[in-house]
């Protein structure tokens, strides 16, 4: 928050937070990276979020994942292709019923919350709660980094780059053109 100038625009506040990103040197990853992977998470539209999370969690997986941790992201990848509520409803049912971890699961889970309801069809819906996708996601993201230990600053690098390429292309600092100009 020390960081945060009002006139700032969201882009470069993304890679200030990056640039003041420093390792401890005790293993641990520079507290503001995982803030800038969040502040991304919950700006991007939540598809191309998704998206972002399962290219991170499919590096982070390896050339040959195991089943569970393929069938996740194969589930999030169905919902991307094609977000139907039917699809939504599979990546969420696999990421509440199969033992992936993370962040395989974390991937799956944010296409199942990325919006609709949560209750079975017969009964009565039960929305979403608000930011639940951005928080898996965030999740995904970071978990994803910190998973090759001491190449986690390299892997945040590279994944908030690939993060704001996603956010260049939907164009999105043009949504908000008052906060995109610090007003």
């Amino acid at each position: 928050m020390a960081l945060l100038d009002d006139r700032a625009e969201p882009r470069a506040f993304i890679q200030l937070l990056m640039e003041r990103s420093t390792p401890s040197g005790d293993g641990e990853p520079p507290a503001l990276q995982p803030d800038a992977v969040r502040l991304l998470a919950h700006a991007l539209p939540v598809r191309e979020a998704v998206w972002w999370a399962w290219v991170c969690a499919r590096r982070a997986a390896g050339d040959a994942p195991p089943p569970m941790v393929a069938g996740a992201l194969a589930a999030a990848e169905q919902w991307i292709a094609q977000p139907t509520d039917d699809n939504r409803r599979i990546a969420l049912a696999r990421a509440r019923d199969d033992d992936a971890p993370p962040p395989a699961n974390l991937v799956a889970l944010a296409a199942g919350l990325s919006g609709g309801s949560l209750a079975p069809r017969d009964l009565p819906d039960v929305p979403t709660p608000v930011n639940s996708a951005a928080r898996a996601i965030a999740g995904a993201v970071i978990v994803s980094a910190v998973q090759a230990a001491p190449a986690f600053a390299e892997r945040y690098a590279a994944f908030v780059a690939q993060g704001l390429e996603v956010a260049d292309r939907v164009k999105l600092w043009e949504r908000f053109p008052a906060v995109a100009k610090g007003g």
